[in-house]
């Protein structure tokens, strides 16, 4: 029988690493082995269970994880992996670097989580393959070194702990692969969120089977507890396809096409809606199908709540002013 490989990350709680803060260890719930991070000072915030870290430029900063195995000896894979949303748009740590690059628009050059982490003393970057004994705990050193240029805003990544598949993980047919991750924040000490955008949505290539929207973040830091809702719905009012992902953390530098789950087919020459929301903003387009099943936009109509512009008001106010006054100086002069 052909193997089938059933990989699980958990994806669930690696959000819940980032987005909340009291987790003790990511633990697959029907693994023997657990793994758990070891703070130190550089951890920005001591409540919270995974590193989030405060660097400075060319500092050199060793990390200790602590691999607890269970009943059988095993083999393990660990890895340093860079955090990205995936299709799902949920946080996926297991990607390799080539496969990363399909959902960011801008990679942070400055610092590599596949090339610029090491584990203990060897000598491959990213990579360490161990061996436990039963019931053996062992912390691994994990060594990282900021570059002299610094880290701009946020990067985010995670440690992922594999464990070798044996037969004994074979359940009808079927070969598990179990793995835990713990995540790994890095900002500049001096980090802020003073230039704060909002995500920015699109329309990517559609048709009356498959419709899919691009959603970015050219922010250079993690927006935390989003909730992203995409409807597009017929003249009646009805659904014909959505997305929803409530309270989810979008990685810096973000750009991921999203598809949008059916109800029913479009139909060619129809109108339709669409509307994204998000925690703070409102994209809105109007839609029509082609003779050729393309979905086209229609007319460009977008609505996004922004910040007020204060410079505006500044200068609407002394708008008023003048014509104001303009209008009780000829009051006066009558």
């Amino acid at each position: 029988m052909k193997k089938v490989y059933k990989l699980i990350f958990l994806s669930i709680l690696s959000i819940l690493l980032i987005v909340q803060s009291k987790v003790a260890y990511s633990e697959s719930p029907t693994s023997d082995f657990s793994v758990e991070a070891i703070l130190e000072g550089h951890q920005k915030d001591k409540s919270i269970t995974y590193w989030w870290l405060q660097v400075e430029k060319t500092q050199s900063i060793n990390l200790k994880l602590k691999i607890s195995n269970g009943n059988e000896e095993n083999n393990f894979e660990i890895t340093s992996n860079q955090a990205v949303n995936n299709n799902n748009f949920t946080l996926d740590y297991s990607l390799s670097a080539e496969e990363v690059s399909q959902y960011l628009h801008h990679k942070n050059s400055n610092f590599n989580f596949y090339q610029d982490i090491y584990f203990d003393e060897t000598q491959e970057a990213g990579k360490l393959k161990i061996t436990l004994a039963p019931n053996e705990v062992r912390e691994i050193t994990i060594n990282l070194k900021i570059p002299k240029e610094g880290i701009k805003g946020q990067l985010i990544g995670g440690i992922n702990v594999t464990k070798v598949p044996k037969e004994s993980d074979r359940q009808e047919g079927i070969l598990n692969v179990y793995s835990n991750v713990v995540a790994l924040v890095m900002e500049d000490k001096d980090y802020s969120e003073s230039h704060k955008q909002n995500l920015e949505f699109a329309l990517e290539k559609s048709n009356e089977k498959e419709q899919v929207i691009k959603i970015k973040n050219s922010n250079s830091f993690l927006l935390s507890n989003m909730n992203i809702k995409a409807v597009i719905k017929d003249q009646k009012g009805e659904v014909v396809s959505e997305f929803s992902n409530p309270k989810t953390a979008v990685v810096p530098n973000a750009s991921v096409s999203i598809k949008l789950n059916n109800q029913k087919e479009l139909v060619k020459g129809a109108k339709y809606y669409l509307t994204v929301d998000s925690s703070n903003q409102t994209f809105k387009r109007n839609l029509i199908v082609s003779d050729s099943g393309n979905l086209k936009i229609l007319e460009k109509k977008k609505e996004e709540i922004q910040p007020l512009n204060k410079k505006s008001v500044g200068l609407s106010l002394i708008l008023m002013v003048v014509i104001s006054s303009g209008g009780i100086y000829a009051y006066f002069k009558k």
